[in-house]
């Protein structure tokens, strides 16, 4: 047990350690062996200069919410210079691969950016987890999974995302099942390699909604022959998409409700839709696929959209889809 007093708490060996009370800060700096558990029970831990939980090194972190407590984790809106060098950007910070579980309350602020951003694998189940953050809210550069928890999230960049662009085999999210209620300025679930969800109750709103939808030429001659001066603005290379993937989409079940600026679900590649409930209303394009659109399953309803159903190929073998275009 720590003293509720200590302002910084500094963690070298592998262990379990029970954090309470207000701290500055945790650091984690073990041996790339040690498996390390942190059970906050009704912490608060804030920084005002810098991530309030940085895990320099470990092999695995477990962050644990004991049962029936509430935690809170937050940053400052301005870091210090030894971890803006060093691209530390949120709130809860890991090089290592780390596990968010329990059975409490965690509530993450990320100020400056990101509020929570592990470099390696990250895991939620679960505990519920409410994250609110400037940018982007949840990042697993390796990977994303969840099970059983209850996320809300509030981001002023991308909602949940995969980063690792440079191994096939990561970069991916796998949503098992949970609950999901997911506000993001930019995409609300994205992944560079492969997006699975296979179970769950999801609500998405991205960029304001389909109420913020881009202006959309119309016709052929507008299409073809209308011609303005070019023009490059942050917000033209910004996406607002519900669910994005650079590769496959899966769909094996859940509840969706997903009101998207842009695409509600867009893959670069494939999408497959094997079963669950889909509620769309889109800017853009109800389910778009840079190549084939498989719909094998489930109930696809599109309220608004721009194009409903968009692929190279699309083929319906199952299920319902009420592909409107408005």
């Amino acid at each position: 047990m720590r003293d509720e007093n200590e302002e910084i708490i500094k963690i070298t060996a592998e262990g379990t350690y029970v954090v309470t009370g207000r701290h500055t800060q945790i650091i984690v700096s073990a041996p790339d062996t040690a498996k390390i558990k942190i059970v906050l029970k009704d912490a608060e831990i804030f920084n005002t200069n810098g991530p309030a939980i940085y895990i320099e090194a470990a092999d695995k972190v477990f962050l644990t919410v004991s049962e029936g407590t509430e935690s809170s984790v937050t940053d400052g809106g301005e870091y210090s210079a030894e971890y803006i060098d060093n691209n530390v950007d949120a709130a809860i910070f890991s090089r290592a691969d780390l596990t968010l579980n329990g059975k409490g309350t965690l509530n993450v602020t990320g100020n400056l950016k990101c509020g929570i951003a592990s470099k390696d694998d990250l895991v939620i189940c679960g505990l519920t987890l409410n994250v609110t953050s400037a940018g982007r809210a949840i990042e697993g550069k390796d990977c994303v999974k969840c099970s059983d928890a209850a996320v809300t999230v509030n981001a002023g960049g991308d909602g949940i995302k995969s980063t690792n662009t440079e191994d096939e085999n990561r970069g991916y999210v796998y949503i098992e099942s949970g609950s999901f209620n997911i506000t993001a300025v930019n995409d609300g679930i994205e992944a560079e390699t492969a997006l699975k969800i296979t179970n769950g109750d999801f609500i998405i709103k991205t960029g304001g909604g389909s109420e913020n939808a881009p202006t959309h030429s119309q016709g052929f001659e507008a299409r073809s022959f209308k011609q303005s001066a070019p023009t490059e603005t942050a917000t033209e290379t910004e996406s607002a998409k519900g669910l994005k993937c650079s590769s496959l989409i899966t769909i094996e079940g859940g509840e969706f409700e997903i009101d998207s600026a842009d695409d509600a679900i867009h893959s670069n590649s494939d999408a497959e839709i094997n079963g669950g409930s889909i509620n769309i209303s889109s800017g853009d394009d109800g389910i778009h696929a840079d190549d084939a659109l498989l719909i094998n399953g489930g109930n696809i309803k599109i309220n608004k959209s721009y194009e409903g159903l968009e692929g190279t190929a699309i083929t319906v073998s199952g299920g319902t889809a009420d592909p409107l275009r408005r």
